[in-house]
């Protein structure tokens, strides 16, 4: 028998091909992909490009590194690394690269042969098909696509069971290249071990870049298309249509966030768009033109990837509508800062996630698998090359409005590429993904038939979760909307106009540590009515979203006319933008970016409005509703922006009397704040910043300037402000310090002209601060010390003295001074002689040099700090508890010396006290009578004077109205709510839970006096303010002396800018605690 060289030859190969007993088997493809066909057996002296993929060194500890820089809790919170610190701290190991060059030399691959990546991470040789089958125990074939294009592959591999541990994967093996159409492709795939989902379903060759392409699943919905009198129409009453239209001016209604005022050099922010995909420089210009004018012209700054165009051969909705919405709000929303446009992969091949994240970090780069990734040159005619690896810089938000369903791809390479999010984590950059327009479903509202494994009609089967938003280490962000005709301060719900927030658990990654309390919470108290066969119920993995923002009803100009435009593709960017506007302070505070986000917001979910109705229904089933606390419908809620911003203002600033001055409590000044009021209809006495003079003499601020200034009017104002005063550091709560600072406030003297807005000020503040600043101009009345037979004098003056004007609302005065301290009620602008007690002059319209010189900001916050600083440096030595008793001591030393000093009789240095108030309830009758004559209103609206109470005190209280209920309450039928209550604050559980439980108490008994002061407390430790103030004044009705409900009163009214009434609250809890 006679036998041919070649066919020895491959008889030696085949043999040579067998694998030994301690190879094992390293990856294998079931089935062929859609659309190739087996072609030939390659033949063995063919050449192999070989690239072997190292594992990479300190991945079990690389969670615990991104935390130790982005957890609050941490001493290096904020500490971002540097790129090349990630590099080196992940690039694998000396024994990796040992282990893996002595097998390939043992298999007769010659060192010179070997070379390794520039990232350190990927071995590169070049093999005969014969060296590459006996290397990997397996044989390579020629497949075919329907198009004709080649590719080699082979069906499974193996190497010694001792290499594995240290093997990524290795190419060209079990993967396939060919690029599918875009018009037919579908979401998402890459280099993986195996070609099958975490689900069991065969996932789909080049759904990686399908990504950008007009049919994909996770563009945004178009909605009716706007005439220009709807846009006409809008624009005249803008917040009152938010339920029926969203703009910027909406988002920031909705959010509290002012305009961007500032460009710091250091901050970015990014859009990620993938080709075809691209914006219309006419769009941006006509929605600029109707939203933001100065921006006209304006384009964002291209960072072209991989042969990324601008196209403007395909024009449509599915080509601009993504592009368009995403840059028309995001460059709007942080003008004047810069918007980076990410414009990733030619109009030939298209591009995937992973060929953005080569162009940001070179080492991953190295990589890539030309299975699922683009290759280049780009075939056809498309990016000629090279690839992109590195090069472009991550700015500090990056927000994409595109995504996968995780089935469409393997587990292996949605890891990979998770931990690529990790590693720009730990270098500071925030990665924000919407997460699906289909509720449980996938895109396209497809879900996983149980049996096949293979996508339905969504109408029944498994849930199928979004990629990336089951990565623990991005931010995914879900849609909300607000309920049909309700106004723009009202609460939202989960969206279900057009699209459903999307929303679901993993199964592929595990549940992160800073998640686990609050999915914990979700599934105990309120566990989902579907079983395994519906979706993850392990409660072992990761849930999403994290945060929420609206998605619907955003009026966006696509291809030259306004539509309505919905999904979270509009939520993300949006979330983007207070992101962006975060940064922005942080980094003139000269702190870092946020970075990773996540661990903070779960740390601190009072930032967010919490979202408790809804629900995103898909796969025939009613989806995850929305609750208290995260779900997986909405997250954790919507952002707050003043609260994410900066600290919420202490619950201890009470201690500060922020009024009365303290940089870190004070709201004046700060258009936050006075925004804050406007949405909640805020009447109540406030200092405004000043601004303008007005027909009263007095200074006027941007809600007193016009007359009949009404609510949305005024929010239209601040939104031509700017905002101020970055957040300080706030100051623990010392009841010695807040009666020094009672004590600093002076008794009035004669004042000057109330033409001068300076005349409002006490001259002795003024000398303090005056000298304080080195000012020539000092007062000649300033008494040196706050006795306590002068505040006895107080005390008797404030029974005694005429009643002075106050400033309610915005058609008064723009300067309100805090009540009692010497300072009364006079509003300032009325000069009508009044008795002064402290001296028995008339005081009354005079001209002299007693007057306040105007301070800006800084030199006011600069007085502040060193104020503190000075409070701080005399009690250094002194513990809390020894502050304490040192000022218990003291206040009841001073009250006692008070009660001394009372007079025995009804006559003293006052007079007789019956005929004083005869004489103040004449003229209070009098001073009523021609103030509405006109003598002192001029312009005015009556109303707004409110009444007065038969003192001098005029009635500005915050009117909230009842407490409202929310309508469904799991513990309606509890035997005793108000004991489940108890129990849950003394646990330290939820406190929305907690706060259900005491409304369910009260609604039994709406006599219970403890559940309403239990109700409010809870409702104020959650951050909820008005329904806080709601149930304690409710406690006040049926315990007008309940101290508890006063000092919470006073502090959730400091909280929310009522600042005279929280005063008058302090007052009389005082007085009620040491009567």
């Amino acid at each position: 028998m006679h036998f041919s060289l070649f066919t020895l030859g491959a008889l030696a190969a085949t043999v040579l091909a067998l694998p030994s007993i301690n190879d094992v088997l390293h990856e294998k493809r079931d089935r062929l992909p859609p659309g190739w066909a087996y072609h030939e057996k390659l033949a063995p002296t063919k050449v192999l490009p070989m690239k072997i993929a190292l594992t990479q060194s300190n991945l079990d500890k690389a969670d615990e590194f991104l935390m130790d820089v982005s957890s609050p809790a941490s001493s290096n919170y904020g500490k971002h690394w540097t790129h090349e610190d990630i590099a080196n701290k992940f690039a694998p190991s000396a024994e990796t690269v040992d282990t893996v060059k002595t097998w390939l030399t043992s298999a007769g691959i010659a060192p010179e042969r070997i070379s390794r990546s520039q990232s350190l991470g990927w071995l590169k040789f070049d093999a005969t098909v014969a060296e590459a089958e006996n290397l990997l125990k397996t044989e390579y074939h020629l497949y075919k696509y329907t198009t004709g294009k080649p590719h080699v592959s082979c069906s499974e591999y193996r190497i010694p069971e001792h290499v594995a541990p240290h093997v990524d994967f290795i190419t060209p093996t079990v993967h396939f290249d060919a690029k599918v159409p875009q018009a037919v492709a579908k979401p998402v795939e890459k280099r993986a071990p195996t070609s099958t989902a975490a689900v069991g379903r065969p996932v789909q060759t080049n759904a990686a870049l399908g990504i950008g392409a007009p049919n994909s699943g996770s563009l945004p919905k178009k909605g009716a298309t706007l005439s220009r009198q709807n846009i006409t129409d809008e624009l005249k009453a803008e917040l009152q249509n938010c339920n029926r239209f969203i703009t910027p001016n909406c988002l920031r209604a909705l959010y509290l966030f002012p305009p961007g005022d500032t460009a710091n050099p250091d901050n970015s922010y990014g859009i990620v768009q993938y080709t075809p995909q691209a914006y219309l420089q006419g769009d941006l210009d006509l929605f600029f033109a109707n939203f933001s004018k100065n921006q006209v012209q304006r384009t964002p700054t291209l960072n072209s990837i991989n042969g990324g165009v601008v196209q403007t051969s395909q024009q449509g909705f599915q080509f601009n509508g993504e592009s368009a919405l995403d840059l028309e709000y995001a460059m709007t929303l942080i003008n004047p800062q810069k918007t980076t446009l990410y414009q990733v992969g030619d109009e030939v091949q298209g591009a995937s996630f992973n060929d953005f994240l080569d162009a940001l970090d070179g080492s991953y780069c190295a990589g890539d698998d030309p299975v699922q990734d683009a290759s280049y040159p780009s075939p056809n005619g498309g990016f000629p090359g090279p690839k992109n690896c590195g090069g472009f810089a991550a700015t500090k938000v990056i927000s994409t409005s595109y995504g996968y369903n995780e089935a469409d791809l393997t587990a292996a390479y949605e890891r990979r590429q998770c931990m690529e999010y990790m590693k720009l984590g730990l270098a500071g950059t925030s990665f924000l993904f919407s997460s699906g327009d289909f509720g449980v479903a996938g895109n396209g509202g497809r879900c996983i038939d149980p049996e096949t494994k293979q996508y339905n009609d969504g109408s029944s089967g498994i849930f199928n979760p979004g990629f990336p938003g089951g990565c623990p280490y991005i931010t995914s962000i879900g849609a909300t909307q607000i309920q049909p005709n309700a106004s723009v301060t009202a609460p939202e719900k989960a969206c279900e106009t057009v699209i459903f927030s999307g929303g679901g658990f993993s199964n592929v990654f595990p549940l992160p540590d800073y998640q686990a309390g609050a999915v914990k919470s979700f599934f105990t108290n309120f566990p989902p009515p579907y079983g395994a066969d519906r979706f993850n119920n392990s409660q072992a993995t990761r849930g999403f979203p994290d945060i929420s923002a609206n998605g619907a009803n955003y009026v966006v100009a696509v291809n030259g006319r306004f539509s309505l435009v919905y999904g979270t593709s509009a939520s993300s960017p949006t979330v983007g933008a207070i992101l962006t506007l975060v940064n922005e302070e942080r980094l003139y505070a000269g702190k870092s970016s946020l970075g990773f986000v996540n661990p903070f917001l779960y740390a601190n979910p009072g930032l967010f409005n919490d979202i408790t109705l809804g629900a995103n229904p898909g796969c025939g089933t009613a989806g995850f509703q929305a609750v208290p606390g995260w779900d997986p419908a909405t997250g954790l809620g919507t952002p707050i922006f003043p609260k994410l911003s900066q600290p919420k203002v202490s619950r201890n600033c009470i201690s500060k009397m922020a009024f009365l001055g303290g940089a870190e409590c004070s709201t004046a000044g700060n258009p936050l704040s006075q925004f804050t009021k406007h949405v909640q209809d805020d009447k109540s006495l406030q200092r405004d910043r000043l601004v303008g003079s007005g027909p009263t003499g007095l200074r006027e601020t941007f809600r007193t300037h016009r007359d009949g200034a009404n609510q949305e009017a005024a929010m239209q104002d601040f939104l031509q402000q700017n905002a101020q005063m970055p957040p300080e550091a706030l100051k623990p709560f010392a009841m010695e310090q807040m009666r020094r600072d009672l004590d600093g406030y002076r008794v009035a003297s004669p004042g000057a002209s109330s033409q001068d807005w300076a005349a409002e000020f006490d001259p002795g503040e003024q000398s303090r601060l005056e000298r304080a600043f080195k000012s020539s101009k000092t007062s000649s009345f300033v008494p040196q010390g706050f006795s306590p037979a002068e505040f006895q004098r107080f005390q008797q003056m404030e029974r005694t003295q005429s009643p002075r004007m106050s400033s309610p609302s915005p058609q008064l005065g723009g300067f309100q001074r805090p009540m009692g301290m010497g300072y009364g009620m006079n509003g300032g602008f009325n000069s009508r002689p009044v008795h002064n007690p402290w001296n028995g002059e008339l005081v009354g319209p005079r001209k002299g040099k007693e007057r306040m010189v105007e301070l800006d900001d800084n030199d006011w916050e600069q007085q502040f700090a060193e104020i503190d600083a000075a409070g701080k440096q005399r009690e250094q030595n002194l513990s809390d508890e020894d502050i304490d008793t040192l000022a218990n001591a003291a206040m009841e030393a001073e009250l006692g010396d008070m009660d001394r000093l009372v007079p025995q009789t009804e006559t003293d240095q006052f007079g007789d006290y019956e005929s004083i108030w005869r004489g103040v309830q004449a003229e209070n009758a009098d001073y009523a009578r021609n103030m509405f004559d006109g003598e002192y209103t001029h312009n005015l609206d009556s109303d707004a004077f409110g009444s007065f109470d038969g003192f001098h005190h005029h009635q500005s209280n915050p009117n909230l109205g009842e407490y409202l209920f929310e309508e469904s309450n799991i513990y309606s039928n509890a035997k005793d709510p108000y004991s489940e209550g108890t129990r849950i604050m003394s646990e330290g559980g939820n406190l929305s839970l907690a706060a259900l439980a005491f409304e369910a108490a009260v609604q039994k008994d709406p006599q219970h006096l403890d559940a309403w002061v239990a109700l409010g407390k809870a409702q104020a430790q959650n951050e909820k303010e008005t329904p806080a103030i709601r149930a304690l004044e409710q406690a006040l009705t049926l315990d007008p002396n309940n101290l508890p409900a006063l000092m919470g009163l006073a502090i959730s009214y400091t909280n929310e800018g009522y600042e005279a009434t929280a005063y008058r609250t302090l007052e009389r809890w005082l007085s009620t605690k040491y009567p």
